[in-house]
């Protein structure tokens, strides 16, 4: 049988179409540092049961070395944590992560300062992380993005088309950023661990890079959002419906945030009172004997409360330790 040219110019033109998609979606869309992490679990699951789970946002990224706390509690540890993510995130990742493992203990981050009156937006550095919150707040209104789910997410049967991820304005200002380090192949595929070394330079801490300036622009509030409370306590409940260990731990931020932001030490009484109120215990890591010195600027690379490597191994030794203890 004979194939007609114009038929053939068709296939051709939807194969070149689809190369060109395809194309776009690898120069101009961002393996997003919440996708790679993902992945990066996955490749944890890959070697054995997970006994010891923390799951947070990229402080406890930055904060838990794994292999460190497999070797010193003996048993598997692993960390699942986007960045950006909440106790909303969290909850979805614990359920995502307890229908494959049978966890244990289960460690859950929580930001003391992710609760302040300007949207996520106005800081670059936090936008890629909102447009996943985004995406799902907007899933029911914008017809691109009706089928998303966090679980399509976390599952990731989902990829972002270049025309879906141009559909957020912000997006635009990072093109030129995202090319380049394609270009220079600063973006791995599958992320594991974070790999800053150089801590805070005390004589330049309003240095941009060091984000102290965008900490102290926000306007922090004391009283924590329902939301956030709200799937706090459905994390306790299916923890006791598997029973499951749980503790909350907040990372502790450095010695200048502490004293720069007016309400700090408000807030922290403030999440105390929360987690006495919902019965989940909560890990003190400002508390100096279980936690000595970790809050020198020096054992930070930002004001965002991101440890640098080697305070990373302390912390996850005082984390262990308590947990001993307890």
């Amino acid at each position: 049988m004979r194939i007609s040219k114009p038929f053939l110019r068709t296939v051709l033109f939807c194969a070149i179409l689809v190369l060109a998609v395809l194309f776009l979606n690898f120069l101009l869309v961002p393996y997003s540092s919440m996708m790679k992490r993902f992945r990066g679990f996955r490749e944890d699951e890959k070697k054995g049961n997970i006994d010891l789970l923390v799951i947070g946002s990229s402080q406890e990224f930055d904060g838990f070395d794994a292999e460190l706390m497999s070797e010193k509690l003996n048993m598997h540890c692993a960390v699942f944590a986007p960045q950006g993510g909440n106790t909303e995130t969290s909850y979805y990742c614990l359920v995502d992560a307890i229908g494959r493992n049978n966890i244990k203990t289960v460690i859950i981050g929580w930001d003391m300062l992710d609760n302040f009156e300007y949207p996520y937006n106005d800081y670059p550095s936090n936008r890629r992380a909102q447009m996943y919150r985004e995406m799902l707040a907007d899933s029911q209104n914008n017809p691109l993005l009706a089928k998303i789910t966090w679980k399509n997410i976390l599952e990731q049967r989902y990829t972002m088309t270049f025309f879906e991820y141009a559909a957020f304005p912000d997006n635009a200002t990072q093109i030129k950023d995202v090319i380049q380090s394609r270009k220079l192949k600063k973006q791995p595929w599958i992320q594991t661990e974070n790999t800053s070394t150089t801590a805070m330079d005390e004589t330049d801490l309003h240095n941009p890079r060091y984000e102290l300036d965008e900490v102290l622009a926000r306007s922090y509030i004391a009283k924590v959002d329902d939301k956030k409370i709200l799937y706090a306590e459905k994390i306790r409940d299916v923890c006791a419906e598997k029973g499951i260990v749980l503790y909350f731990i907040s990372a502790p931020y450095p010695k200048i945030v502490q004293e720069t932001v007016k309400n700090f030490s408000e807030m922290k009484d403030e999440l105390k009172n929360i987690f006495e109120k919902i019965e989940i215990p909560l890990i003190d890591t400002y508390n100096e004997t279980d936690f000595p010195n970790m809050t020198e600027n020096s054992n930070y690379h930002d004001c965002n409360g991101h440890f640098i490597v080697s305070a990373k191994q302390i912390y996850t030794r005082s984390v262990c330790r308590w947990l001993k203890k307890s």
